[in-house]
């Protein structure tokens, strides 16, 4: 009976240390929602350890970088959920590239202690690294079933590999040389893509190559073109990927790391693969089976395919065609050159006039057409005087400036008057310092020389200027401007800028100044108040800068502050402005 008693008080105990671990991981897991000092450069770390030398065979090296980002978290440096993704990947490093299971599985436990909800990388997972994680996961064994002896199916004899994935994928089982490949997948059930395309290698290269895959029926279907296939034979390299409108993956077939695999050969037996519904396609011509110029050989040595065909580059079809989205048609619009797709992590490793999209693939920057050279835009904004202190403004031969300053007096007109000398507490004296001035409404026309360089002028209406001063009220300027950053008119970026300008400006201030007489035999008023304009202008010369913030298709504001020299009149005034600018 007391047996009994022991084992129900020593269950109820297991259960309560779980209902505590459980309730310590809900804890944790509100810990994810906030950053840790070293969360970026891990994470960094960690990524370069798996785009690069994992996914480039050097497991060595990825082992190192991987620990040494775990090291950088520590216990508390990083949040769990980051600590435990660098935990994951390296026992998917320890597995699949260095063999050695049981580290692995040890790692994975360290993770899931780290972060009990993380998951496994589709991208990098293979049945025995599933295996391995859900063991550690349950805290059994790992070891995986004996291999069965019996004969593989013809399907597992086939020449073509399928590594794998959630897509409705079957690789080609072979292809001739300079013929094209057909890859032809579905999506899972439920899943719906924004794009999907196929990358690929060649047999001896090193590049790979992208096929954006068009829609085919059910699923979505592509030719890899022939002479990418090549007269070479080996295996050709691909995987493919499905991604939403975001960038993120939401369905593959393969990986970079684990491709699907076609066997080039210089003659297939089996029938020639093809897509649904379409002809196998036939072998394109060697280019050293005729070079350009013997006599009998077509001028035209491209891939010359016809509309419908595939393609990656407009010279792949035929004269008068272009190739939109991966197929051979009819051109729509001037031909823009075409994307690296180089993998990426930022837009620096892509190409002059390319971006790093959310896939991690250079795409160039959206191109300008004609139309959109020419920026239209509004803007307001005051000036703001850089004022030094002045004496004697008004009355006195002893004023330092004195076509600078126009004073007029209580009853409206231009004061006569001799008043005391400036001095404390005598008045006639402008205080230095920052003054709000006049303010400029201007409509802007720009030109782009370049997706970086434009110039324009900008002409308007001041608003608070000196009575009498018609001419003032016009503002002219002509500028250039520098744009900053990598495609710096992509309509989903905020653009700083550098500009320089110069042209007819007048700056007004406006003073409230008290005067005491000196000579009252005038019939002039013993004290008071005169209007003081000082006048600065009416050219400058400056510059400054700003950002550009896109709210729609050619739609964007615009904040800006430059700095005004003002001459003959000499002044300083900055000239902060926002605007709205439209794209024609």
């Amino acid at each position: 009976m007391s047996t009994s008693v022991a084992s129900h008080r020593l269950v109820r105990l297991r259960q309560g240390l779980r209902q505590v671990v459980a309730f310590l991981g809900v804890l944790g897991s509100a810990s994810l929602l906030y950053a840790a000092p070293n969360d970026a450069s891990a994470t960094k770390l960690a990524r370069d350890a798996i785009d690069v030398d994992y996914l480039s065979t050097n497991f060595a090296e990825a082992e190192r970088k991987l620990r040494s980002a775990a090291a950088l978290c520590g216990e508390t440096a990083c949040t769990p959920r980051t600590r435990a993704r660098i935990l994951r990947d390296l026992a998917t490093v320890l597995i699949v590239g260095l063999h050695r299971a049981e580290d692995g599985k040890k790692t994975f436990a360290e993770a899931l202690r780290a972060d009990p909800a993380i998951k496994l990388e589709k991208a990098l997972t293979t049945s025995e690294v599933e295996q391995i994680f859900l063991a550690a996961k349950s805290g059994g064994s790992s070891d995986a079933p004996s291999p069965s002896p019996a004969s593989p199916s013809p399907a597992a004899q086939s020449t073509s590999t399928a590594a794998g994935g959630d897509m409705i994928h079957t690789p080609p089982p072979e292809q001739a040389t300079l013929t094209p490949v057909p890859i032809y997948v579905e999506l899972p059930d439920g899943v719906s893509a924004a794009k999907v395309v196929a990358r690929y290698r060649a047999f001896g290269t090193s590049e790979w190559k992208t096929l954006a895959l068009r829609r085919l029926g059910p699923g979505y279907g592509g030719e890899i073109a022939c002479l990418d296939v090549g007269s070479t034979t080996g295996d050709l390299l691909y995987f493919v990927q499905a991604t939403d409108a975001a960038g993120d993956v939401v369905a593959m077939s393969g990986t970079r790391g684990t491709p699907n695999k076609v066997v080039i050969k210089n003659a297939i037996a089996g029938p020639a693969p093809h897509l649904p519904g379409v002809q196998p396609p036939t072998r394109c011509a060697d280019s050293a089976d005729c070079p350009p110029g013997l006599p009998g050989c077509p001028a035209d040595r491209r891939a010359a395919h016809i509309a419908g065909g595939s393609c990656e580059r407009d010279d792949q079809c035929k004269p008068g065609l272009a190739c939109n989205d991966g197929v051979c048609g009819a051109k729509t619009e001037p031909a823009e050159a075409s994307s690296s797709n180089k993998f990426c992590d930022q837009s620096g490793e892509c190409d002059s006039g390319e971006v790093c999209t959310a896939a991690h693939t250079c795409q160039r920057a959206v191109a300008l057409s004609k139309a959109k050279r020419v920026q239209l835009s509004l803007n307001i904004g005051p000036d703001v005087s850089l004022v030094g202190s002045q004496a004697d403004v008004c009355g006195t031969p002893q004023r330092l400036t004195p076509d600078q300053y126009t004073c007029i007096d209580q009853d409206g007109y231009a004061y006569k008057g001799v008043p005391q000398a400036g001095g404390p507490g005598t008045g006639n004296a402008v205080n230095g310092g920052p003054h709000l001035a006049t303010t400029r409404l201007l409509v802007g026309l720009d030109y782009l020389l370049s997706d970086s360089f434009t110039v324009g002028t900008r002409v308007g209406y001041v608003f608070g200027v000196a009575p009498g001063q018609a001419l003032s009220r016009l503002h002219a300027e002509a500028r250039a401007t520098l744009w900053l950053g990598n495609a710096s008119f992509m309509s989903a970026s905020v653009r700083p800028y550098l500009v320089v300008a110069g042209g007819l400006a007048q700056v007004d201030d406006k003073f409230e100044v008290p005067i005491w007489e000196t000579d009252l035999r005038k019939g002039l008023y013993e004290t008071q108040t005169l209007t003081v304009w000082r006048q600065s202008g009416a050219a400058f010369a400056g510059g400054g800068g700003g950002i550009v913030i896109p709210t729609g298709a050619g739609q964007r504001l615009v904040a800006e502050l430059k700095v005004h020299v003002l001459f003959p009149n000499p002044g300083i005034a900055m000239a902060p402005s926002v605007g709205y600018a439209l794209g024609l």
